[in-house]
């Protein structure tokens, strides 16, 4: 293109704009004067794409001559490679924009960067051409920008914005010098401009670079996330699986949660010393046990607890608990025995289940103490432990052997599920409980420990009705309707909570009923939300009439004006008739003036003649 080139008059030119508006950019014109040699003049141009002040017309000014160049030829482009650096013309608002590639994309785009106002937006090659200058008589196509890459970030680098407490996806436009403040713009999630209103100016504290991504298994219940949503990273925490790969997010402190796939999922990262770090955990949250000394809690079960009878009437109690610590709790009474009698009488246990202050009788000697055995099953051999000198008895002074209601393991297994009780098996009733469908499916071995406080001859009764309580509050809970009331609910976990302390197995039930609660206040909340709906809709409902009834108003307006405008036109159409008939009268008049001139003329003419004639 270093061709010689002139313009003249009603040439096709570019004309650059030095306003601050249009800085930086060249917009089509028609020259409709010729230069001066001089150069001097201001000449007149008509742009193509720009109008003037009310839109009527193209805009029309004089321009200085230096302002004005050929326009480009069409094959600017060929055997040119868009690289960063490159200088390039862009088709923005009807004009040619100049700015510097700082980035290639995908799919022939680029990211290009304009230094009034600072901008960077990503456009397709078909409408970018390369850079040339015009010198007034021939064109010089300008050398690569060489891009100063910032020590943080550099123009055209994708990072995230702090904004309150979510990430937003943006691009740094520029580095403010010696500031360590950086020009950003909002940037979405197809990478497109988002518009000048979406530049701001940050400090650098606020940026980070974007959060890499990597390959992350399934989210659990509360797991703390970052979640995509509105053009933002926003912190919530895992409320529930919807499915295999769809999740229920909350934010903050409210209940609502959203879906979002796992997609549009990731795990907080912070971004510290240049360097990215797990967070496993909100900021400012402190992992807290149970016990408030830094232990994690141990569950207690107290169904494997079995007694065995030793030789010369001597009991006693063993309990295995199954968790790893191997910690054993005796439940049950102890044994004293009164030596002028030789009977033994049963004392409340100290220190584990409640003092009481009842005389005791003299301690059975240590040469008939009772030899208690724990069976460890994670070694699954018997250990003998000589240091305990308690024999659990039950109230009847005689040793009680009861086996596990409903146990169906092997011949074993059944010596591990054997317990002493407070009182002895008495009623018949036990054996029709006992074979109830109730607890065939859910086998218990109640201790019944807390009965000692109460008088013998009542303890049995007492476990009976607990049994039987146990009976009716699963059939209750089986009976429940999905419009049962919270109350009910937490009446149900206080009295499961409360068969504990004598023993049950009620974990699965108190377990079911906090997902019950847990249902029933996601039940309340849509509720609530329905009522907010409806009242929505019928205030929409409400608008909507008012606004029909509006729209039929100015329906009616527009046709009572199609009428006006039909007669309207009718009078038109008559008044054109007259006045095209008047027109017509007064040509045809005026050409009978005229013959009547030429009449005139021709009279008037030969009167003279005959009055010039001679005698």
């Amino acid at each position: 293109m270093e061709q010689m080139l002139f313009i003249r008059k009603d040439d096709r030119v570019e004309v650059f704009f030095e306003e601050e508006e249009l800085k930086g950019s060249y917009y089509r014109a028609i020259l409709e004067d010729n230069p001066t040699k001089s150069g001097h003049k201001k000449l007149k141009v008509r742009y193509l794409t720009l109008l003037n002040g009310d839109r009527s017309a193209p805009l029309t000014e004089f321009v200085d001559q230096s302002l004005i160049r050929p326009v480009p030829s069409e094959d600017v482009n060929d055997g040119v490679v868009f690289e960063e650096g490159l200088m390039v013309d862009a088709y923005l608002k009807y004009g040619w924009w100049t700015g510097v590639v700082v980035k290639t994309m995908e799919d022939e785009k680029f990211l290009v960067y304009f230094d009034c106002p600072p901008d960077i937006i990503q456009l397709e090659r078909k409408i970018l051409r390369v850079h040339f200058d015009w010198t007034g008589f021939k064109w010089i196509r300008p050398v690569n920008k060489e891009l100063v890459k910032s020590v943080v970030f550099s123009s055209g680098t994708m990072v995230e914005l702090r904004f309150d407490f979510a990430w937003l996806p943006a691009i740094v436009i520029k580095e403010l010098e010696n500031e360590k403040r950086f020009i950003v713009k909002y940037w979405n999630n197809s990478y497109s401009c988002s518009g000048e209103s979406n530049i701001i100016i940050v400090e650098s504290i606020r940026l980070r670079p974007m959060q890499p991504s990597f390959s992350v298994g399934n989210y659990e219940l509360l797991d703390h996330v970052e979640a995509f949503s509105g053009f933002e990273w926003r912190e919530g925490v895992v409320r529930g699986i919807v499915f295999e790969g769809r999740y229920m997010v909350s934010f903050g402190t409210t209940k609502e949660a959203s879906q979002f796939s796992h997609l549009d999922l990731r795990p907080p990262m912070e971004w510290e010393d240049g360097v990215w770090h797990k967070r496993t955990k909100p900021k400012g949250q402190k992992e807290i046990s149970l016990d408030g000394k830094g232990n994690k809690p141990v569950a207690l079960d107290t169904r494997n607890v079995q007694t065995k009878e030793l030789p010369g009437n001597e009991m006693a109690n063993d309990v295995v608990n199954e968790k790893e610590s191997g910690s054993h709790i005796t439940l049950g009474m102890t044994a004293t025995m009164n030596k002028t009698q030789g009977k033994i009488s049963p004392e409340p246990m100290k220190n584990q289940i409640g003092s009481r202050n009842e005389p005791t009788r003299e301690k059975i000697p240590e040469k008939h103490y009772s030899k208690v055995y724990t069976r460890k099953r994670k070694r699954g051999q018997l250990e003998h432990n000589s240091d305990l000198n308690k024999t659990v008895l039950s109230s009847d002074r005689t040793p009680n052997v009861v086996k596990n209601v409903g146990s169906n393991v092997e011949e074993t297994q059944a010596k591990d599920t054997e317990m002493v009780l407070p009182f002895a098996k008495k009623s018949p009733c036990w054996k029709i409980y006992e074979s109830t469908e109730v607890f065939k499916r859910v086998p218990q071995s109640p201790h019944f420990s807390p009965l000692l406080k109460s008088k013998e001859d009542f303890r049995e009764g007492y476990a009976l009705g607990l049994m039987v309580i146990y009976s009716g509050l699963l059939e209750k809970f089986k009976d429940l309707e999905t419009d049962v009331p919270v109350s009910q609910l937490h009446s149900l976990k206080d009295s499961f909570s409360e068969l504990e302390k004598y023993g049950f197995s009620v974990t699965t039930a108190l377990s079911r009923i906090d997902k019950l609660l847990a249902l029933k206040d996601r039940q309340l909340d849509i509720l609530e939300e329905l009522k907010g709906f409806d009242k929505e809709m019928t205030d929409e409902s409400s608008s909507n009439r008012k606004a029909k009834q509006e729209f039929d108003k100015i329906e009616r307006k527009i046709l009572e004006l199609h009428r006006q405008e039909a007669a309207l036109k009718k009078q038109k159409e008559a008044a054109t008739e007259q006045k095209d008939a008047a027109y017509k009268k007064i040509c045809q008049m005026e050409s009978c003036v005229k013959d009547l001139d030429v009449e005139l003329e021709g009279v008037e003419f030969e009167f003279e003649t005959i009055l010039s004639a001679p005698w």
